[in-house]
């Protein structure tokens, strides 16, 4: 079963197999299939969020403490209070004036990208290089331009 996605001019192609396991291709010219990986399961933990259950959410809470506490020595919790997000002041933050909601797009942000290193380093994937490759390039629909976000910025501080 497949699905396509039009997000601007790249196409994103979902194929999955009877395992419900991703085989994601991007076309977005960049020409790294293993940077359009992690960018495909961004856009499918990012659908995914929208229909999740308590329980699902849970196991999302449980996978992030169990990565961040392997690779960081930190729970998400702990993450996202040291990031002091209401701190925020740089591209979309910026346009925010309420601590609270600088917050809430924070945790909202950093949920689908983490879960999408979680699946990433399920599927053999290197954490150190994927994070260089998020921090420099421009990511369609997520990241607007080269060089560095808030929340990535965050990420790879913690992982680094």
């Amino acid at each position: 079963m497949g699905t396509e996605k039009y997000l601007g001019n790249k196409r994103l192609c979902f194929d999955m197999d009877e395992g419900d396991s991703l085989d994601y291709k991007v076309s977005s010219g960049v020409g790294n299939s293993l940077f359009d990986l992690y960018v495909g399961l961004i856009v499918q933990n990012g659908e995914n969020k929208k229909y999740k259950s308590d329980d699902a959410g849970n196991t999302e809470i449980k996978r992030m403490n169990d990565f961040l506490k392997n690779h960081a020595g930190l729970t998400y919790q702990e993450f996202v209070d040291q990031s002091t997000p209401e701190n925020l002041d740089t591209d979309s933050y910026k346009l925010l004036n309420r601590g609270s909601i600088k917050r809430s797009l924070f945790e909202t942000r950093s949920k689908v990208y983490l879960l999408a290193l979680c699946d990433y380093e399920e599927q053999g994937g290197d954490i150190g290089k994927i994070l260089e490759d998020i921090r420099l390039k421009k990511i369609p629909f997520v990241k607007k331009s080269a060089g560095t976000e808030p929340t990535f910025e965050a990420l790879y501080g913690v992982l680094r």
